[in-house]
């Protein structure tokens, strides 16, 4: 049982996010907007290295640092993998919802507006899925790229193998993506929490993560050293 999927560890996970979120609200939320804004500037190039530099950031806060309006542009450095895993992810992300989008526009053309009707709802669930897939993919894959050193395509694959290979906490992780994704309600402050909430979220999965491995891998020396 104890390796099924658990809604309150989601829940949970949201709870401690909101925490450290808390440490220094108005600098982590001014430090995405600021980041928010050079993205859409430079219509999404700047994204991948910009969203290391909030998680970045998101160390501050679990270490109880200061967070700089500056952490956001700290991670320049990435630029090429982070851009290249923002562009594939986009793109494969963006191909699923537009061909839903046709076959929506398509179905309803043909039955003249009825098959709208059943089309979109699974257009918004299509969406809501691969939305949140690409955010798991995504996140753990910029962590990947700052904090391993991992190449674009190492940083992908390790992320899409992760979900095959851990699906409960997958299934977790996805969950408190659509849970944080909620305070988007609330316009402008709401998307900026949103984006925060998730980077923390992201991060608190990959530590966890990492944490696991590590108890795998003094289980695995004991088991050697005594045989």
């Amino acid at each position: 049982m104890a390796d099924k999927f658990n809604f309150q560890n989601a829940i949970d996970k949201c709870k401690e996010a909101w925490s450290i979120f808390q440490k220094d609200m108005v600098n982590y939320g001014l430090t995405i907007l600021l980041g928010s804004l050079a993205v859409s500037a430079t219509f999404g190039v700047l994204s991948g290295p910009v969203m290391i530099g909030i998680l970045k950031a998101v160390r501050k806060l679990q270490n109880d640092e200061k967070v700089e309006f500056n952490d956001a542009f700290s991670a320049m450095s990435y630029f090429t993998p982070s851009f290249l895993l923002s562009l594939i992810i986009g793109a494969v992300v963006g191909g699923i919802i537009a061909i839903f989008w046709i076959l929506t526009i398509v179905i309803g053309a043909v039955t003249r507006g009825c098959g709208f009707c059943f089309m979109y709802p699974i257009l918004v669930l299509v969406y809501i899925f691969s939305a949140s897939i690409g955010q798991i993919i995504y996140f753990r894959g910029l962590l990947l790229i700052s904090e391993e050193k991992a190449s674009f395509g190492d940083a992908l694959k390790r992320s899409v193998n992760w979900i095959k290979s851990d699906q409960k906490k997958a299934m977790e992780f996805f969950v408190s993506i659509i849970l944080a994704s909620l305070f988007m309600i609330i316009p402008v402050v709401g998307g900026i929490v949103a984006v925060g909430m998730i980077a923390i979220i992201a991060t608190l999965y990959y530590d966890d993560d990492k944490q696991d491995n590590k108890k795998v891998s003094k289980k695995d020396v004991k088991q050697t050293e005594s045989k």
